[in-house]
């Protein structure tokens, strides 16, 4: 699990995910006939500081102005 927040600010964003190489999912299809890959890195070894450049890479794609502040009264 990974938490995202703005620093000094209450809130946090959560995030789920997995990261399985490709040797564990070769071996977790020996034990089962479909494998869920939702939320999941496929890497070939695991390389943390790529991981993390992978998902900064696609939180700034997936940023979107807040709807914070913005009232409106008729």
């Amino acid at each position: 699990m990974l938490l995202i927040g703005e620093e000094e600010v209450e809130g946090v964003e959560y995030f789920y995910f997995r990261v399985r190489t490709t040797d564990r999912l070769l071996s977790m299809l020996d034990e089962e006939l479909i494998i869920d890959g939702r939320a999941t890195f496929i890497v070939h070894t695991f390389d943390r500081a790529r991981i993390e450049e992978r998902i900064n890479t696609i939180l700034r794609d997936s940023i979107r102005p807040t709807w914070g502040g913005s009232s409106s009264s008729h």
